[in-house]
């Protein structure tokens, strides 16, 4: 029996085992073990691989270290283990081991995304062939390096250029993705038919998960089982340089891992060897490990008076923008229904809002299901606002009378009245790398934060907001108010504030090693837990080390 790890790097060093059991009634003799691997590799025993004589019952063992060549290219590659013995043999057993890429980004391999512009380098189902347009992507809210929200995920987009190599075509690709949680979050969708096959997860203790992957042809109006429509797209572009009147959707699958495990890298099924005109192929275009929110809350900020929707007197008056502050009636689950739309559920009374009336009355919140007139068609703006148009009517929502008035959907094109910030507050803590203790907003948030708890409770909870410009703020469980970094990042982070500024808008970077760093929008230095984690957390620092390193964990 040959045991192979799943991963290895070009010029690394892998540790295998090939194992003899002797399952007869006799002594067994001049027993030896082999393992074979591809040309340019080097395999060496590391224990004795030759055995006089193997007792009825007994197993030997022998380990061996395997060497990839400095120049081994990314991919799958076969070992072949041996056992020989006297008067019978060669017994055999076969395993493979992978070499990954060195980021996602490396693995994009295909232009799925084109600019309405430039439509040539498109070839989604082939070379100059046709591409999802950009504009469309970002009107769904499919933009370069932000996070898209899909059934409480939040899974960021690639962060590269229109008309590059943005999406992976599925051809058996092991590729770097770390992290913890409870699914593989994946974005993707499939060419002349749908695509599909069996992927690999590698966790960090050296086992793996086999998982099955599948997406519908992006023209398609029905998801595989097991799926749902991310976003759909009203027009296509081809490789003329026009566009093309034709629907087409972006298709999301979650997949099960295996708790308490830390995943390594991910192999992708073996779909087909590119993007060519008639064949069938998946392309993967983002995948994150998370802990999808079973309910994703978001608050909406209107643009035409700078105040907050509420579901006023606990959901019993139409939703209005008359609020300064968040609160429970200003929070609202965001449901992502099988369609494509969304519907919103009130914390001010677990009510369904809706476009009462086919939308000739305000939005209110008194449904309990989900039906037409409580369906909406979330449309992201140029400007990183949204705005929501009305199943019941085909109606835009405005904030009617520069938000003095009730919310009704009653326009037919987006101004500011009909504009709104949606921010996500997704529960998260997050664990320090200068001393592994988690992060506090101590003193109930009258404190700074500061890393120096063992356990997580409310304090050490936090809201992470996505702001419209791609930064993202942290409202604090322990008093419900914002993180600032206070006078302009020269004191410590604490929660204080009712409102986001420039002081309260950080950049999450995502480091190599699956961790997260934060550069502070009030003097652009990055967040540390300074003194070893002794100190309070502090935007000062111009270079990411150990103590500006921590772990983000989905509560």
């Amino acid at each position: 029996t040959l045991t192979a790890p799943a991963l290895t790097t070009a010029g690394g060093t892998a540790t295998a085992s090939t194992v003899f059991v002797n399952g007869g009634t006799t002594t067994q003799n001049n027993i030896a073990l082999s393992l074979s691997a591809p040309s340019g590799w080097t395999v060496a025993a590391t224990t004795p691989s030759t055995f006089a004589t193997v007792a009825a019952g007994q197993t030997v063992t022998t380990t061996w270290h395997i060497t990839a060549p400095s120049s081994a290219s990314t991919g799958t590659y076969a070992l072949s283990a041996q056992a020989t013995l006297s008067g019978t043999g060669p017994f055999t057993d076969a395993g493979t081991i992978n070499i990954a890429y060195p980021s996602i980004t490396a693995a994009l391999n295909n232009v799925g995304i084109t600019d309405d512009t430039n439509t040539k380098p498109g070839n989604f189902d082939g070379p100059n062939g046709a591409s999802y347009s950009a504009q469309a992507l970002a009107a769904a809210g499919l933009t370069p390096g932000r996070a898209f929200h899909h059934d409480g995920a939040a899974i960021t987009w690639p962060n590269v250029a229109s008309g590059t190599n943005d999406n992976i075509v599925a051809s058996g690709q092991t590729v770097p993705l770390s992290g913890s949680g409870t699914t593989l979050a994946v974005l993707g969708a499939s060419n002349n038919g749908t695509g599909s096959g069996s992927g690999t997860v590698v966790y960090t203790d050296g086992s793996t998960q086999t998982f099955g992957l599948a997406f519908a042809d992006w023209w398609s109006k029905t998801p595989v089982s097991g799926t749902d429509i991310a976003a759909t797209l009203p027009y296509i572009n081809n490789g003329g340089g026009s566009n093309v009147s034709q629907t087409v959707h972006l298709y999301y699958q979650a997949v099960p891992l295996t708790a308490g495990k830390t995943v390594q890298a991910v192999v992708l099924p073996n779909v087909s060897a590119g993007a060519t005109a008639g064949t069938t192929a998946m392309h993967i275009f983002a995948m994150t490990v998370t802990t999808p929110s079973t309910n994703t809350v978001v608050t909406l900020h209107a643009h035409a008076n700078g105040d907050y929707v509420t579901a006023d007197n606990a959901g019993a008056n139409p939703l209005i923008a008359n609020n300064t502050a968040v609160g429970q009636w200003q929070q609202f689950d965001l449901i992502s229904n099988s369609d494509g739309s969304v519907s919103l559920r009130a914390h001010a009374n677990n009510d369904i809002v809706t476009a009462d009336n086919a939308g000739a009355s305000p939005l209110i919140a008194n449904r309990t299901a989900i039906g037409p007139w409580e369906e909406f068609d979330l449309i992201y703006n140029s400007d990183g606002s949204v705005s929501f148009r009305a199943h019941a009517n085909s109606m835009i929502v405005t904030a009617e009378n520069a938000g003095a008035s009730a919310l009704i959907a009653n326009r037919t094109a987006i101004g500011p009245w009909e504009e709104f910030d949606l921010n996500y507050g997704t529960p998260i803590s997050l664990r320090a790398h200068a001393n592994n203790d988690i992060v506090t907003a101590d003193n109930a948030g009258a404190s700074p934060l500061i890393a120096n708890r063992t356990a997580i409770g409310p304090w050490e909870t936090f809201d992470v907001i996505y702001n419209s410009d791609g930064s993202v703020s942290f409202q604090a469980h322990a008093n419900n108010l914002i993180v600032t970094a206070d006078n302009a990042g020269a004191n410590p982070l604490i929660a204080n504030r009712t409102a986001i500024g420039t002081w309260e808008k950080f950049d999450l970077i995502r480091n190599a090693d699956g961790s997260v760093s934060f550069r502070a929008h009030a003097n652009n230095d990055i967040v540390t837990a300074a003194n070893a984690g002794a100190s309070p957390l502090i935007a000062n620092q111009t270079t990411i080390g150990t103590s500006e390193e921590f772990d983000l964990i989905n509560d």
